[in-house]
């Protein structure tokens, strides 16, 4: 990565001598930060989280407005678990783009106050991104989840089947051992059993369904 910072760092290098040169410079300090963003989120796919951290962290070296490279360290922060950084990174993009904001940006956030067990902001976050896009599923998972977590299995449960529906291949199997643990939670005994039933046909190797049939 450092060779890659250096070759950027050529190629964009600025005059400061003259005023045409401190705008062209302003132009070029954007374009590097540009530069370093798109080298940041190729190296995060590529969970080269350290390199990719430096390259966020350059983009806004040379662009401080740069929102984009904040998002960038709040998700590495969340990748690390360090769930109060990644906080601190996503109010930072919201003061920065109060009124025009990446949806994306809403869910992420609502994940971290979850994490940290601030479930009022969690849920009104969850919710709003369930307005936003009321055809995806995430947002309702995040209502399950915290539904579940304050036993409210019923609700969990509608939720849980808002998710199906919007995605009924190849769920998570995180939602439907949660579907399971909300059946039985109600007593709904026979259902539960038979979920789970095909649950481990399908899923033949995870050890977590063959525990719950045995419950």
């Amino acid at each position: 990565l450092p060779n890659i910072l250096k070759f950027i760092r050529r190629k964009y290098k600025w005059n400061h001598h003259t005023d045409s040169g401190m705008e062209t410079g302003s132009i070029s300090k954007k374009a590097k930060s540009s530069e370093f963003l798109q080298q940041g989120n190729q190296l995060l796919k590529s969970s080269k989280v350290a390199e990719a951290e430096e390259a966020f962290q350059a983009a806004i070296e040379h662009n401080p407005e740069s929102f984009d490279g904040y998002a960038g360290l709040a998700k590495i922060a969340m990748a690390h678990k360090n769930w109060h950084k990644a906080l601190n990174y996503w109010n930072t993009c919201f003061e920065m783009q109060p009124d025009n904001y990446p949806v994306s940006w809403i869910l992420n956030k609502a994940n971290v106050c979850f994490a940290l067990g601030a479930i009022d902001d969690a849920n009104a976050l969850f919710t709003e991104y369930s307005d936003k896009k009321p055809d995806k599923p995430w947002g309702y998972a995040g209502l399950a989840q915290i539904a579940s977590t304050q036993g409210n299995w019923s609700t969990a449960l509608n939720y849980l089947n808002k998710c199906f529906e919007l995605r009924p291949k190849s769920p998570p199997g995180n939602w439907e051992l949660k579907k399971e643990e909300a059946l039985l939670a109600l007593r709904r005994l026979e259902d539960a059993e038979a979920y789970n039933a095909e649950y481990v046909q399908k899923h033949a190797e995870d050890v977590n369904g063959h525990i719950a049939l045995a419950r």
